[in-house]
């Protein structure tokens, strides 16, 4: 077989104005997913202005935020916040010389513009005032996170000489992250806690009768 003639001038240029079929989910992914990396693409929306301005073709929103979703779900864990802890050294050394061994451990909501949880570590003086020790701020509050916050304090509160003692609500993971941490030491009932859920079952006219309060 021999061509003996062919004209090689391309002249078509593809559909731009509708929505091209072949800029589908997982192109639009694989095109964007190295900007979602640097945090240029933060919004869906913002997929779908990049596709548009870099190749003249409009895509679906959905297929924005389908692209977006699977950029961020396929992330590497190791480019995404996790948490940060933050322990001053003076508030640990204060706590190690001057502080009795009882440990509290809670958790509160990040009412802010990000919001999140803020874990915390409190310890009590002398004097029975709370004594702050360190603060986690992380996502949520489960046992992932206050495993990783426990985990890392570990090293510094065994240097304490006495026998740890720590006191909590018992929830959302607490038990068995300071099970696996902290074995040997005791976890105690908040009572405040228990006030507050026993008040809401029994009343708090019967509760306070029961305590002698």
């Amino acid at each position: 077989m021999v061509v003996r003639g062919c004209h090689l001038e391309h002249t078509s240029k593809g559909k731009t104005d509708d929505k091209n079929k072949l800029a589908n989910v997982l192109w639009v992914a694989n095109y964007c997913e190295d900007g979602l990396r640097n945090i240029k693409l933060s919004r869906p929306i913002d997929v779908f202005t990049t596709i548009k301005r870099k190749f003249g073709i409009n895509i679906s929103y959905w297929t924005a935020w389908n692209a977006w979703t699977i950029c961020c779900s396929g992330d590497d864990t190791t480019l995404q916040w996790i948490g940060t802890m933050v322990m001053f050294k003076a508030s640990f050394d204060g706590w190690l010389r001057g502080c009795r061994p009882v440990l509290g451990l809670d958790g509160c909501f990040l009412k802010g513009k990000y919001g999140g949880v803020c874990l915390s570590l409190i310890g009590l003086d002398g004097n029975n005032t709370l004594f702050l020790v360190a603060i986690y701020l992380c996502r949520s509050e489960c046992y992932n996170t206050w495993n990783t916050f426990i985990q890392a304090l570990q090293p510094w509160l065994v240097q304490h000489d006495t026998k740890l003692a720590f006191i909590s609500d018992r929830q959302k993971g607490l038990i068995k992250a300071v099970a696996d941490n902290f074995h040997h030491c005791n976890h105690r009932f908040c009572f405040r806690h228990m006030y507050k859920n026993f008040k809401n079952i029994i009343g708090v006219h019967i509760w306070r009768r029961y305590l002698g309060m």
